[in-house]
């Protein structure tokens, strides 16, 4: 297990697994490692208070795979980039994703999922779940950009009428031929999620359907 405390703006960070095996580069200092057998990774993210410019919650970053390629900064001190294969998954708070491979820049937070001919990344959170030959994770937000045959499902909100109150007219965001008691779903070859803003752009055959009602276009 090694521990990285909090430094500046990057948060505390930890790694444990079975297996070590430190890289050094040519004068002797160690710049990497790989940790294989049960991998752990953790981090604390989001803003203890409450009050950052997202009003992001402070909550644990966990990924989890079978082995860990990791770049460390100038004396072990941090971790630049950390790259995950076999049976990948990453857990934050309602977000979720699962891939065979992923590589996280650290810094930007930014995970890169891929795929492979058994099973293609897939990410979800409270709102959607979207799967595609490759996908682009920002976890602040969460942004999606997915690229390769993109599959959707857009879930019903949840809202005062599932409690049997009577729900206000402008949380209906649905066309009128939709239902907001079911769900959406959507195909296309690229796909552009902002969590943000609750934008999703899909591009390339794309093709929305929910039971009998469909609309499709570039």
């Amino acid at each position: 297990q090694r521990e990285f405390p909090a430094d500046g703006t990057a948060p505390s960070r930890s790694v444990r697994a079975g297996r070590m095996v430190s890289t050094a580069s040519a004068n002797g200092e160690l710049n990497g490692a790989r940790l294989t057998d049960s991998v752990e990774y953790r981090e604390l993210v989001g803003d203890p208070s409450g009050t950052s410019a997202l009003g992001t919650p402070q909550m644990t970053r966990v990924v989890r795979s079978r082995m860990l390629d990791l770049i460390f900064t100038p004396g072990m001190g941090g971790i630049t980039q950390a790259g995950f294969s076999g049976a990948v998954r990453v857990d934050q708070g309602e977000l979720h994703a699962t891939a065979t491979a992923a590589r996280y820049n650290v810094d930007r937070g930014v995970v890169e999922l891929s795929g492979d001919q058994q099973a293609t990344p897939t990410v979800s959170d409270a709102r959607m779940t979207v799967d595609a030959l490759e996908i682009v994770l920002t976890l602040e937000g969460p942004k999606i950009t997915a690229t390769g045959a993109v599959r959707s499902v857009l879930r019903p909100e949840k809202t005062a009428a599932a409690s049997g109150t009577e729900e206000p007219a402008d949380q209906v965001r649905l066309p009128g031929f939709l239902t907001n008691n079911q769900p959406v779903n959507v195909t296309a070859d690229a796909l552009n999620y902002d969590g943000t803003i609750s934008s999703a752009v899909y591009s390339g055959h794309a093709r929305l359907w929910q039971s009998d009602a469909a609309v499709q276009g570039d």
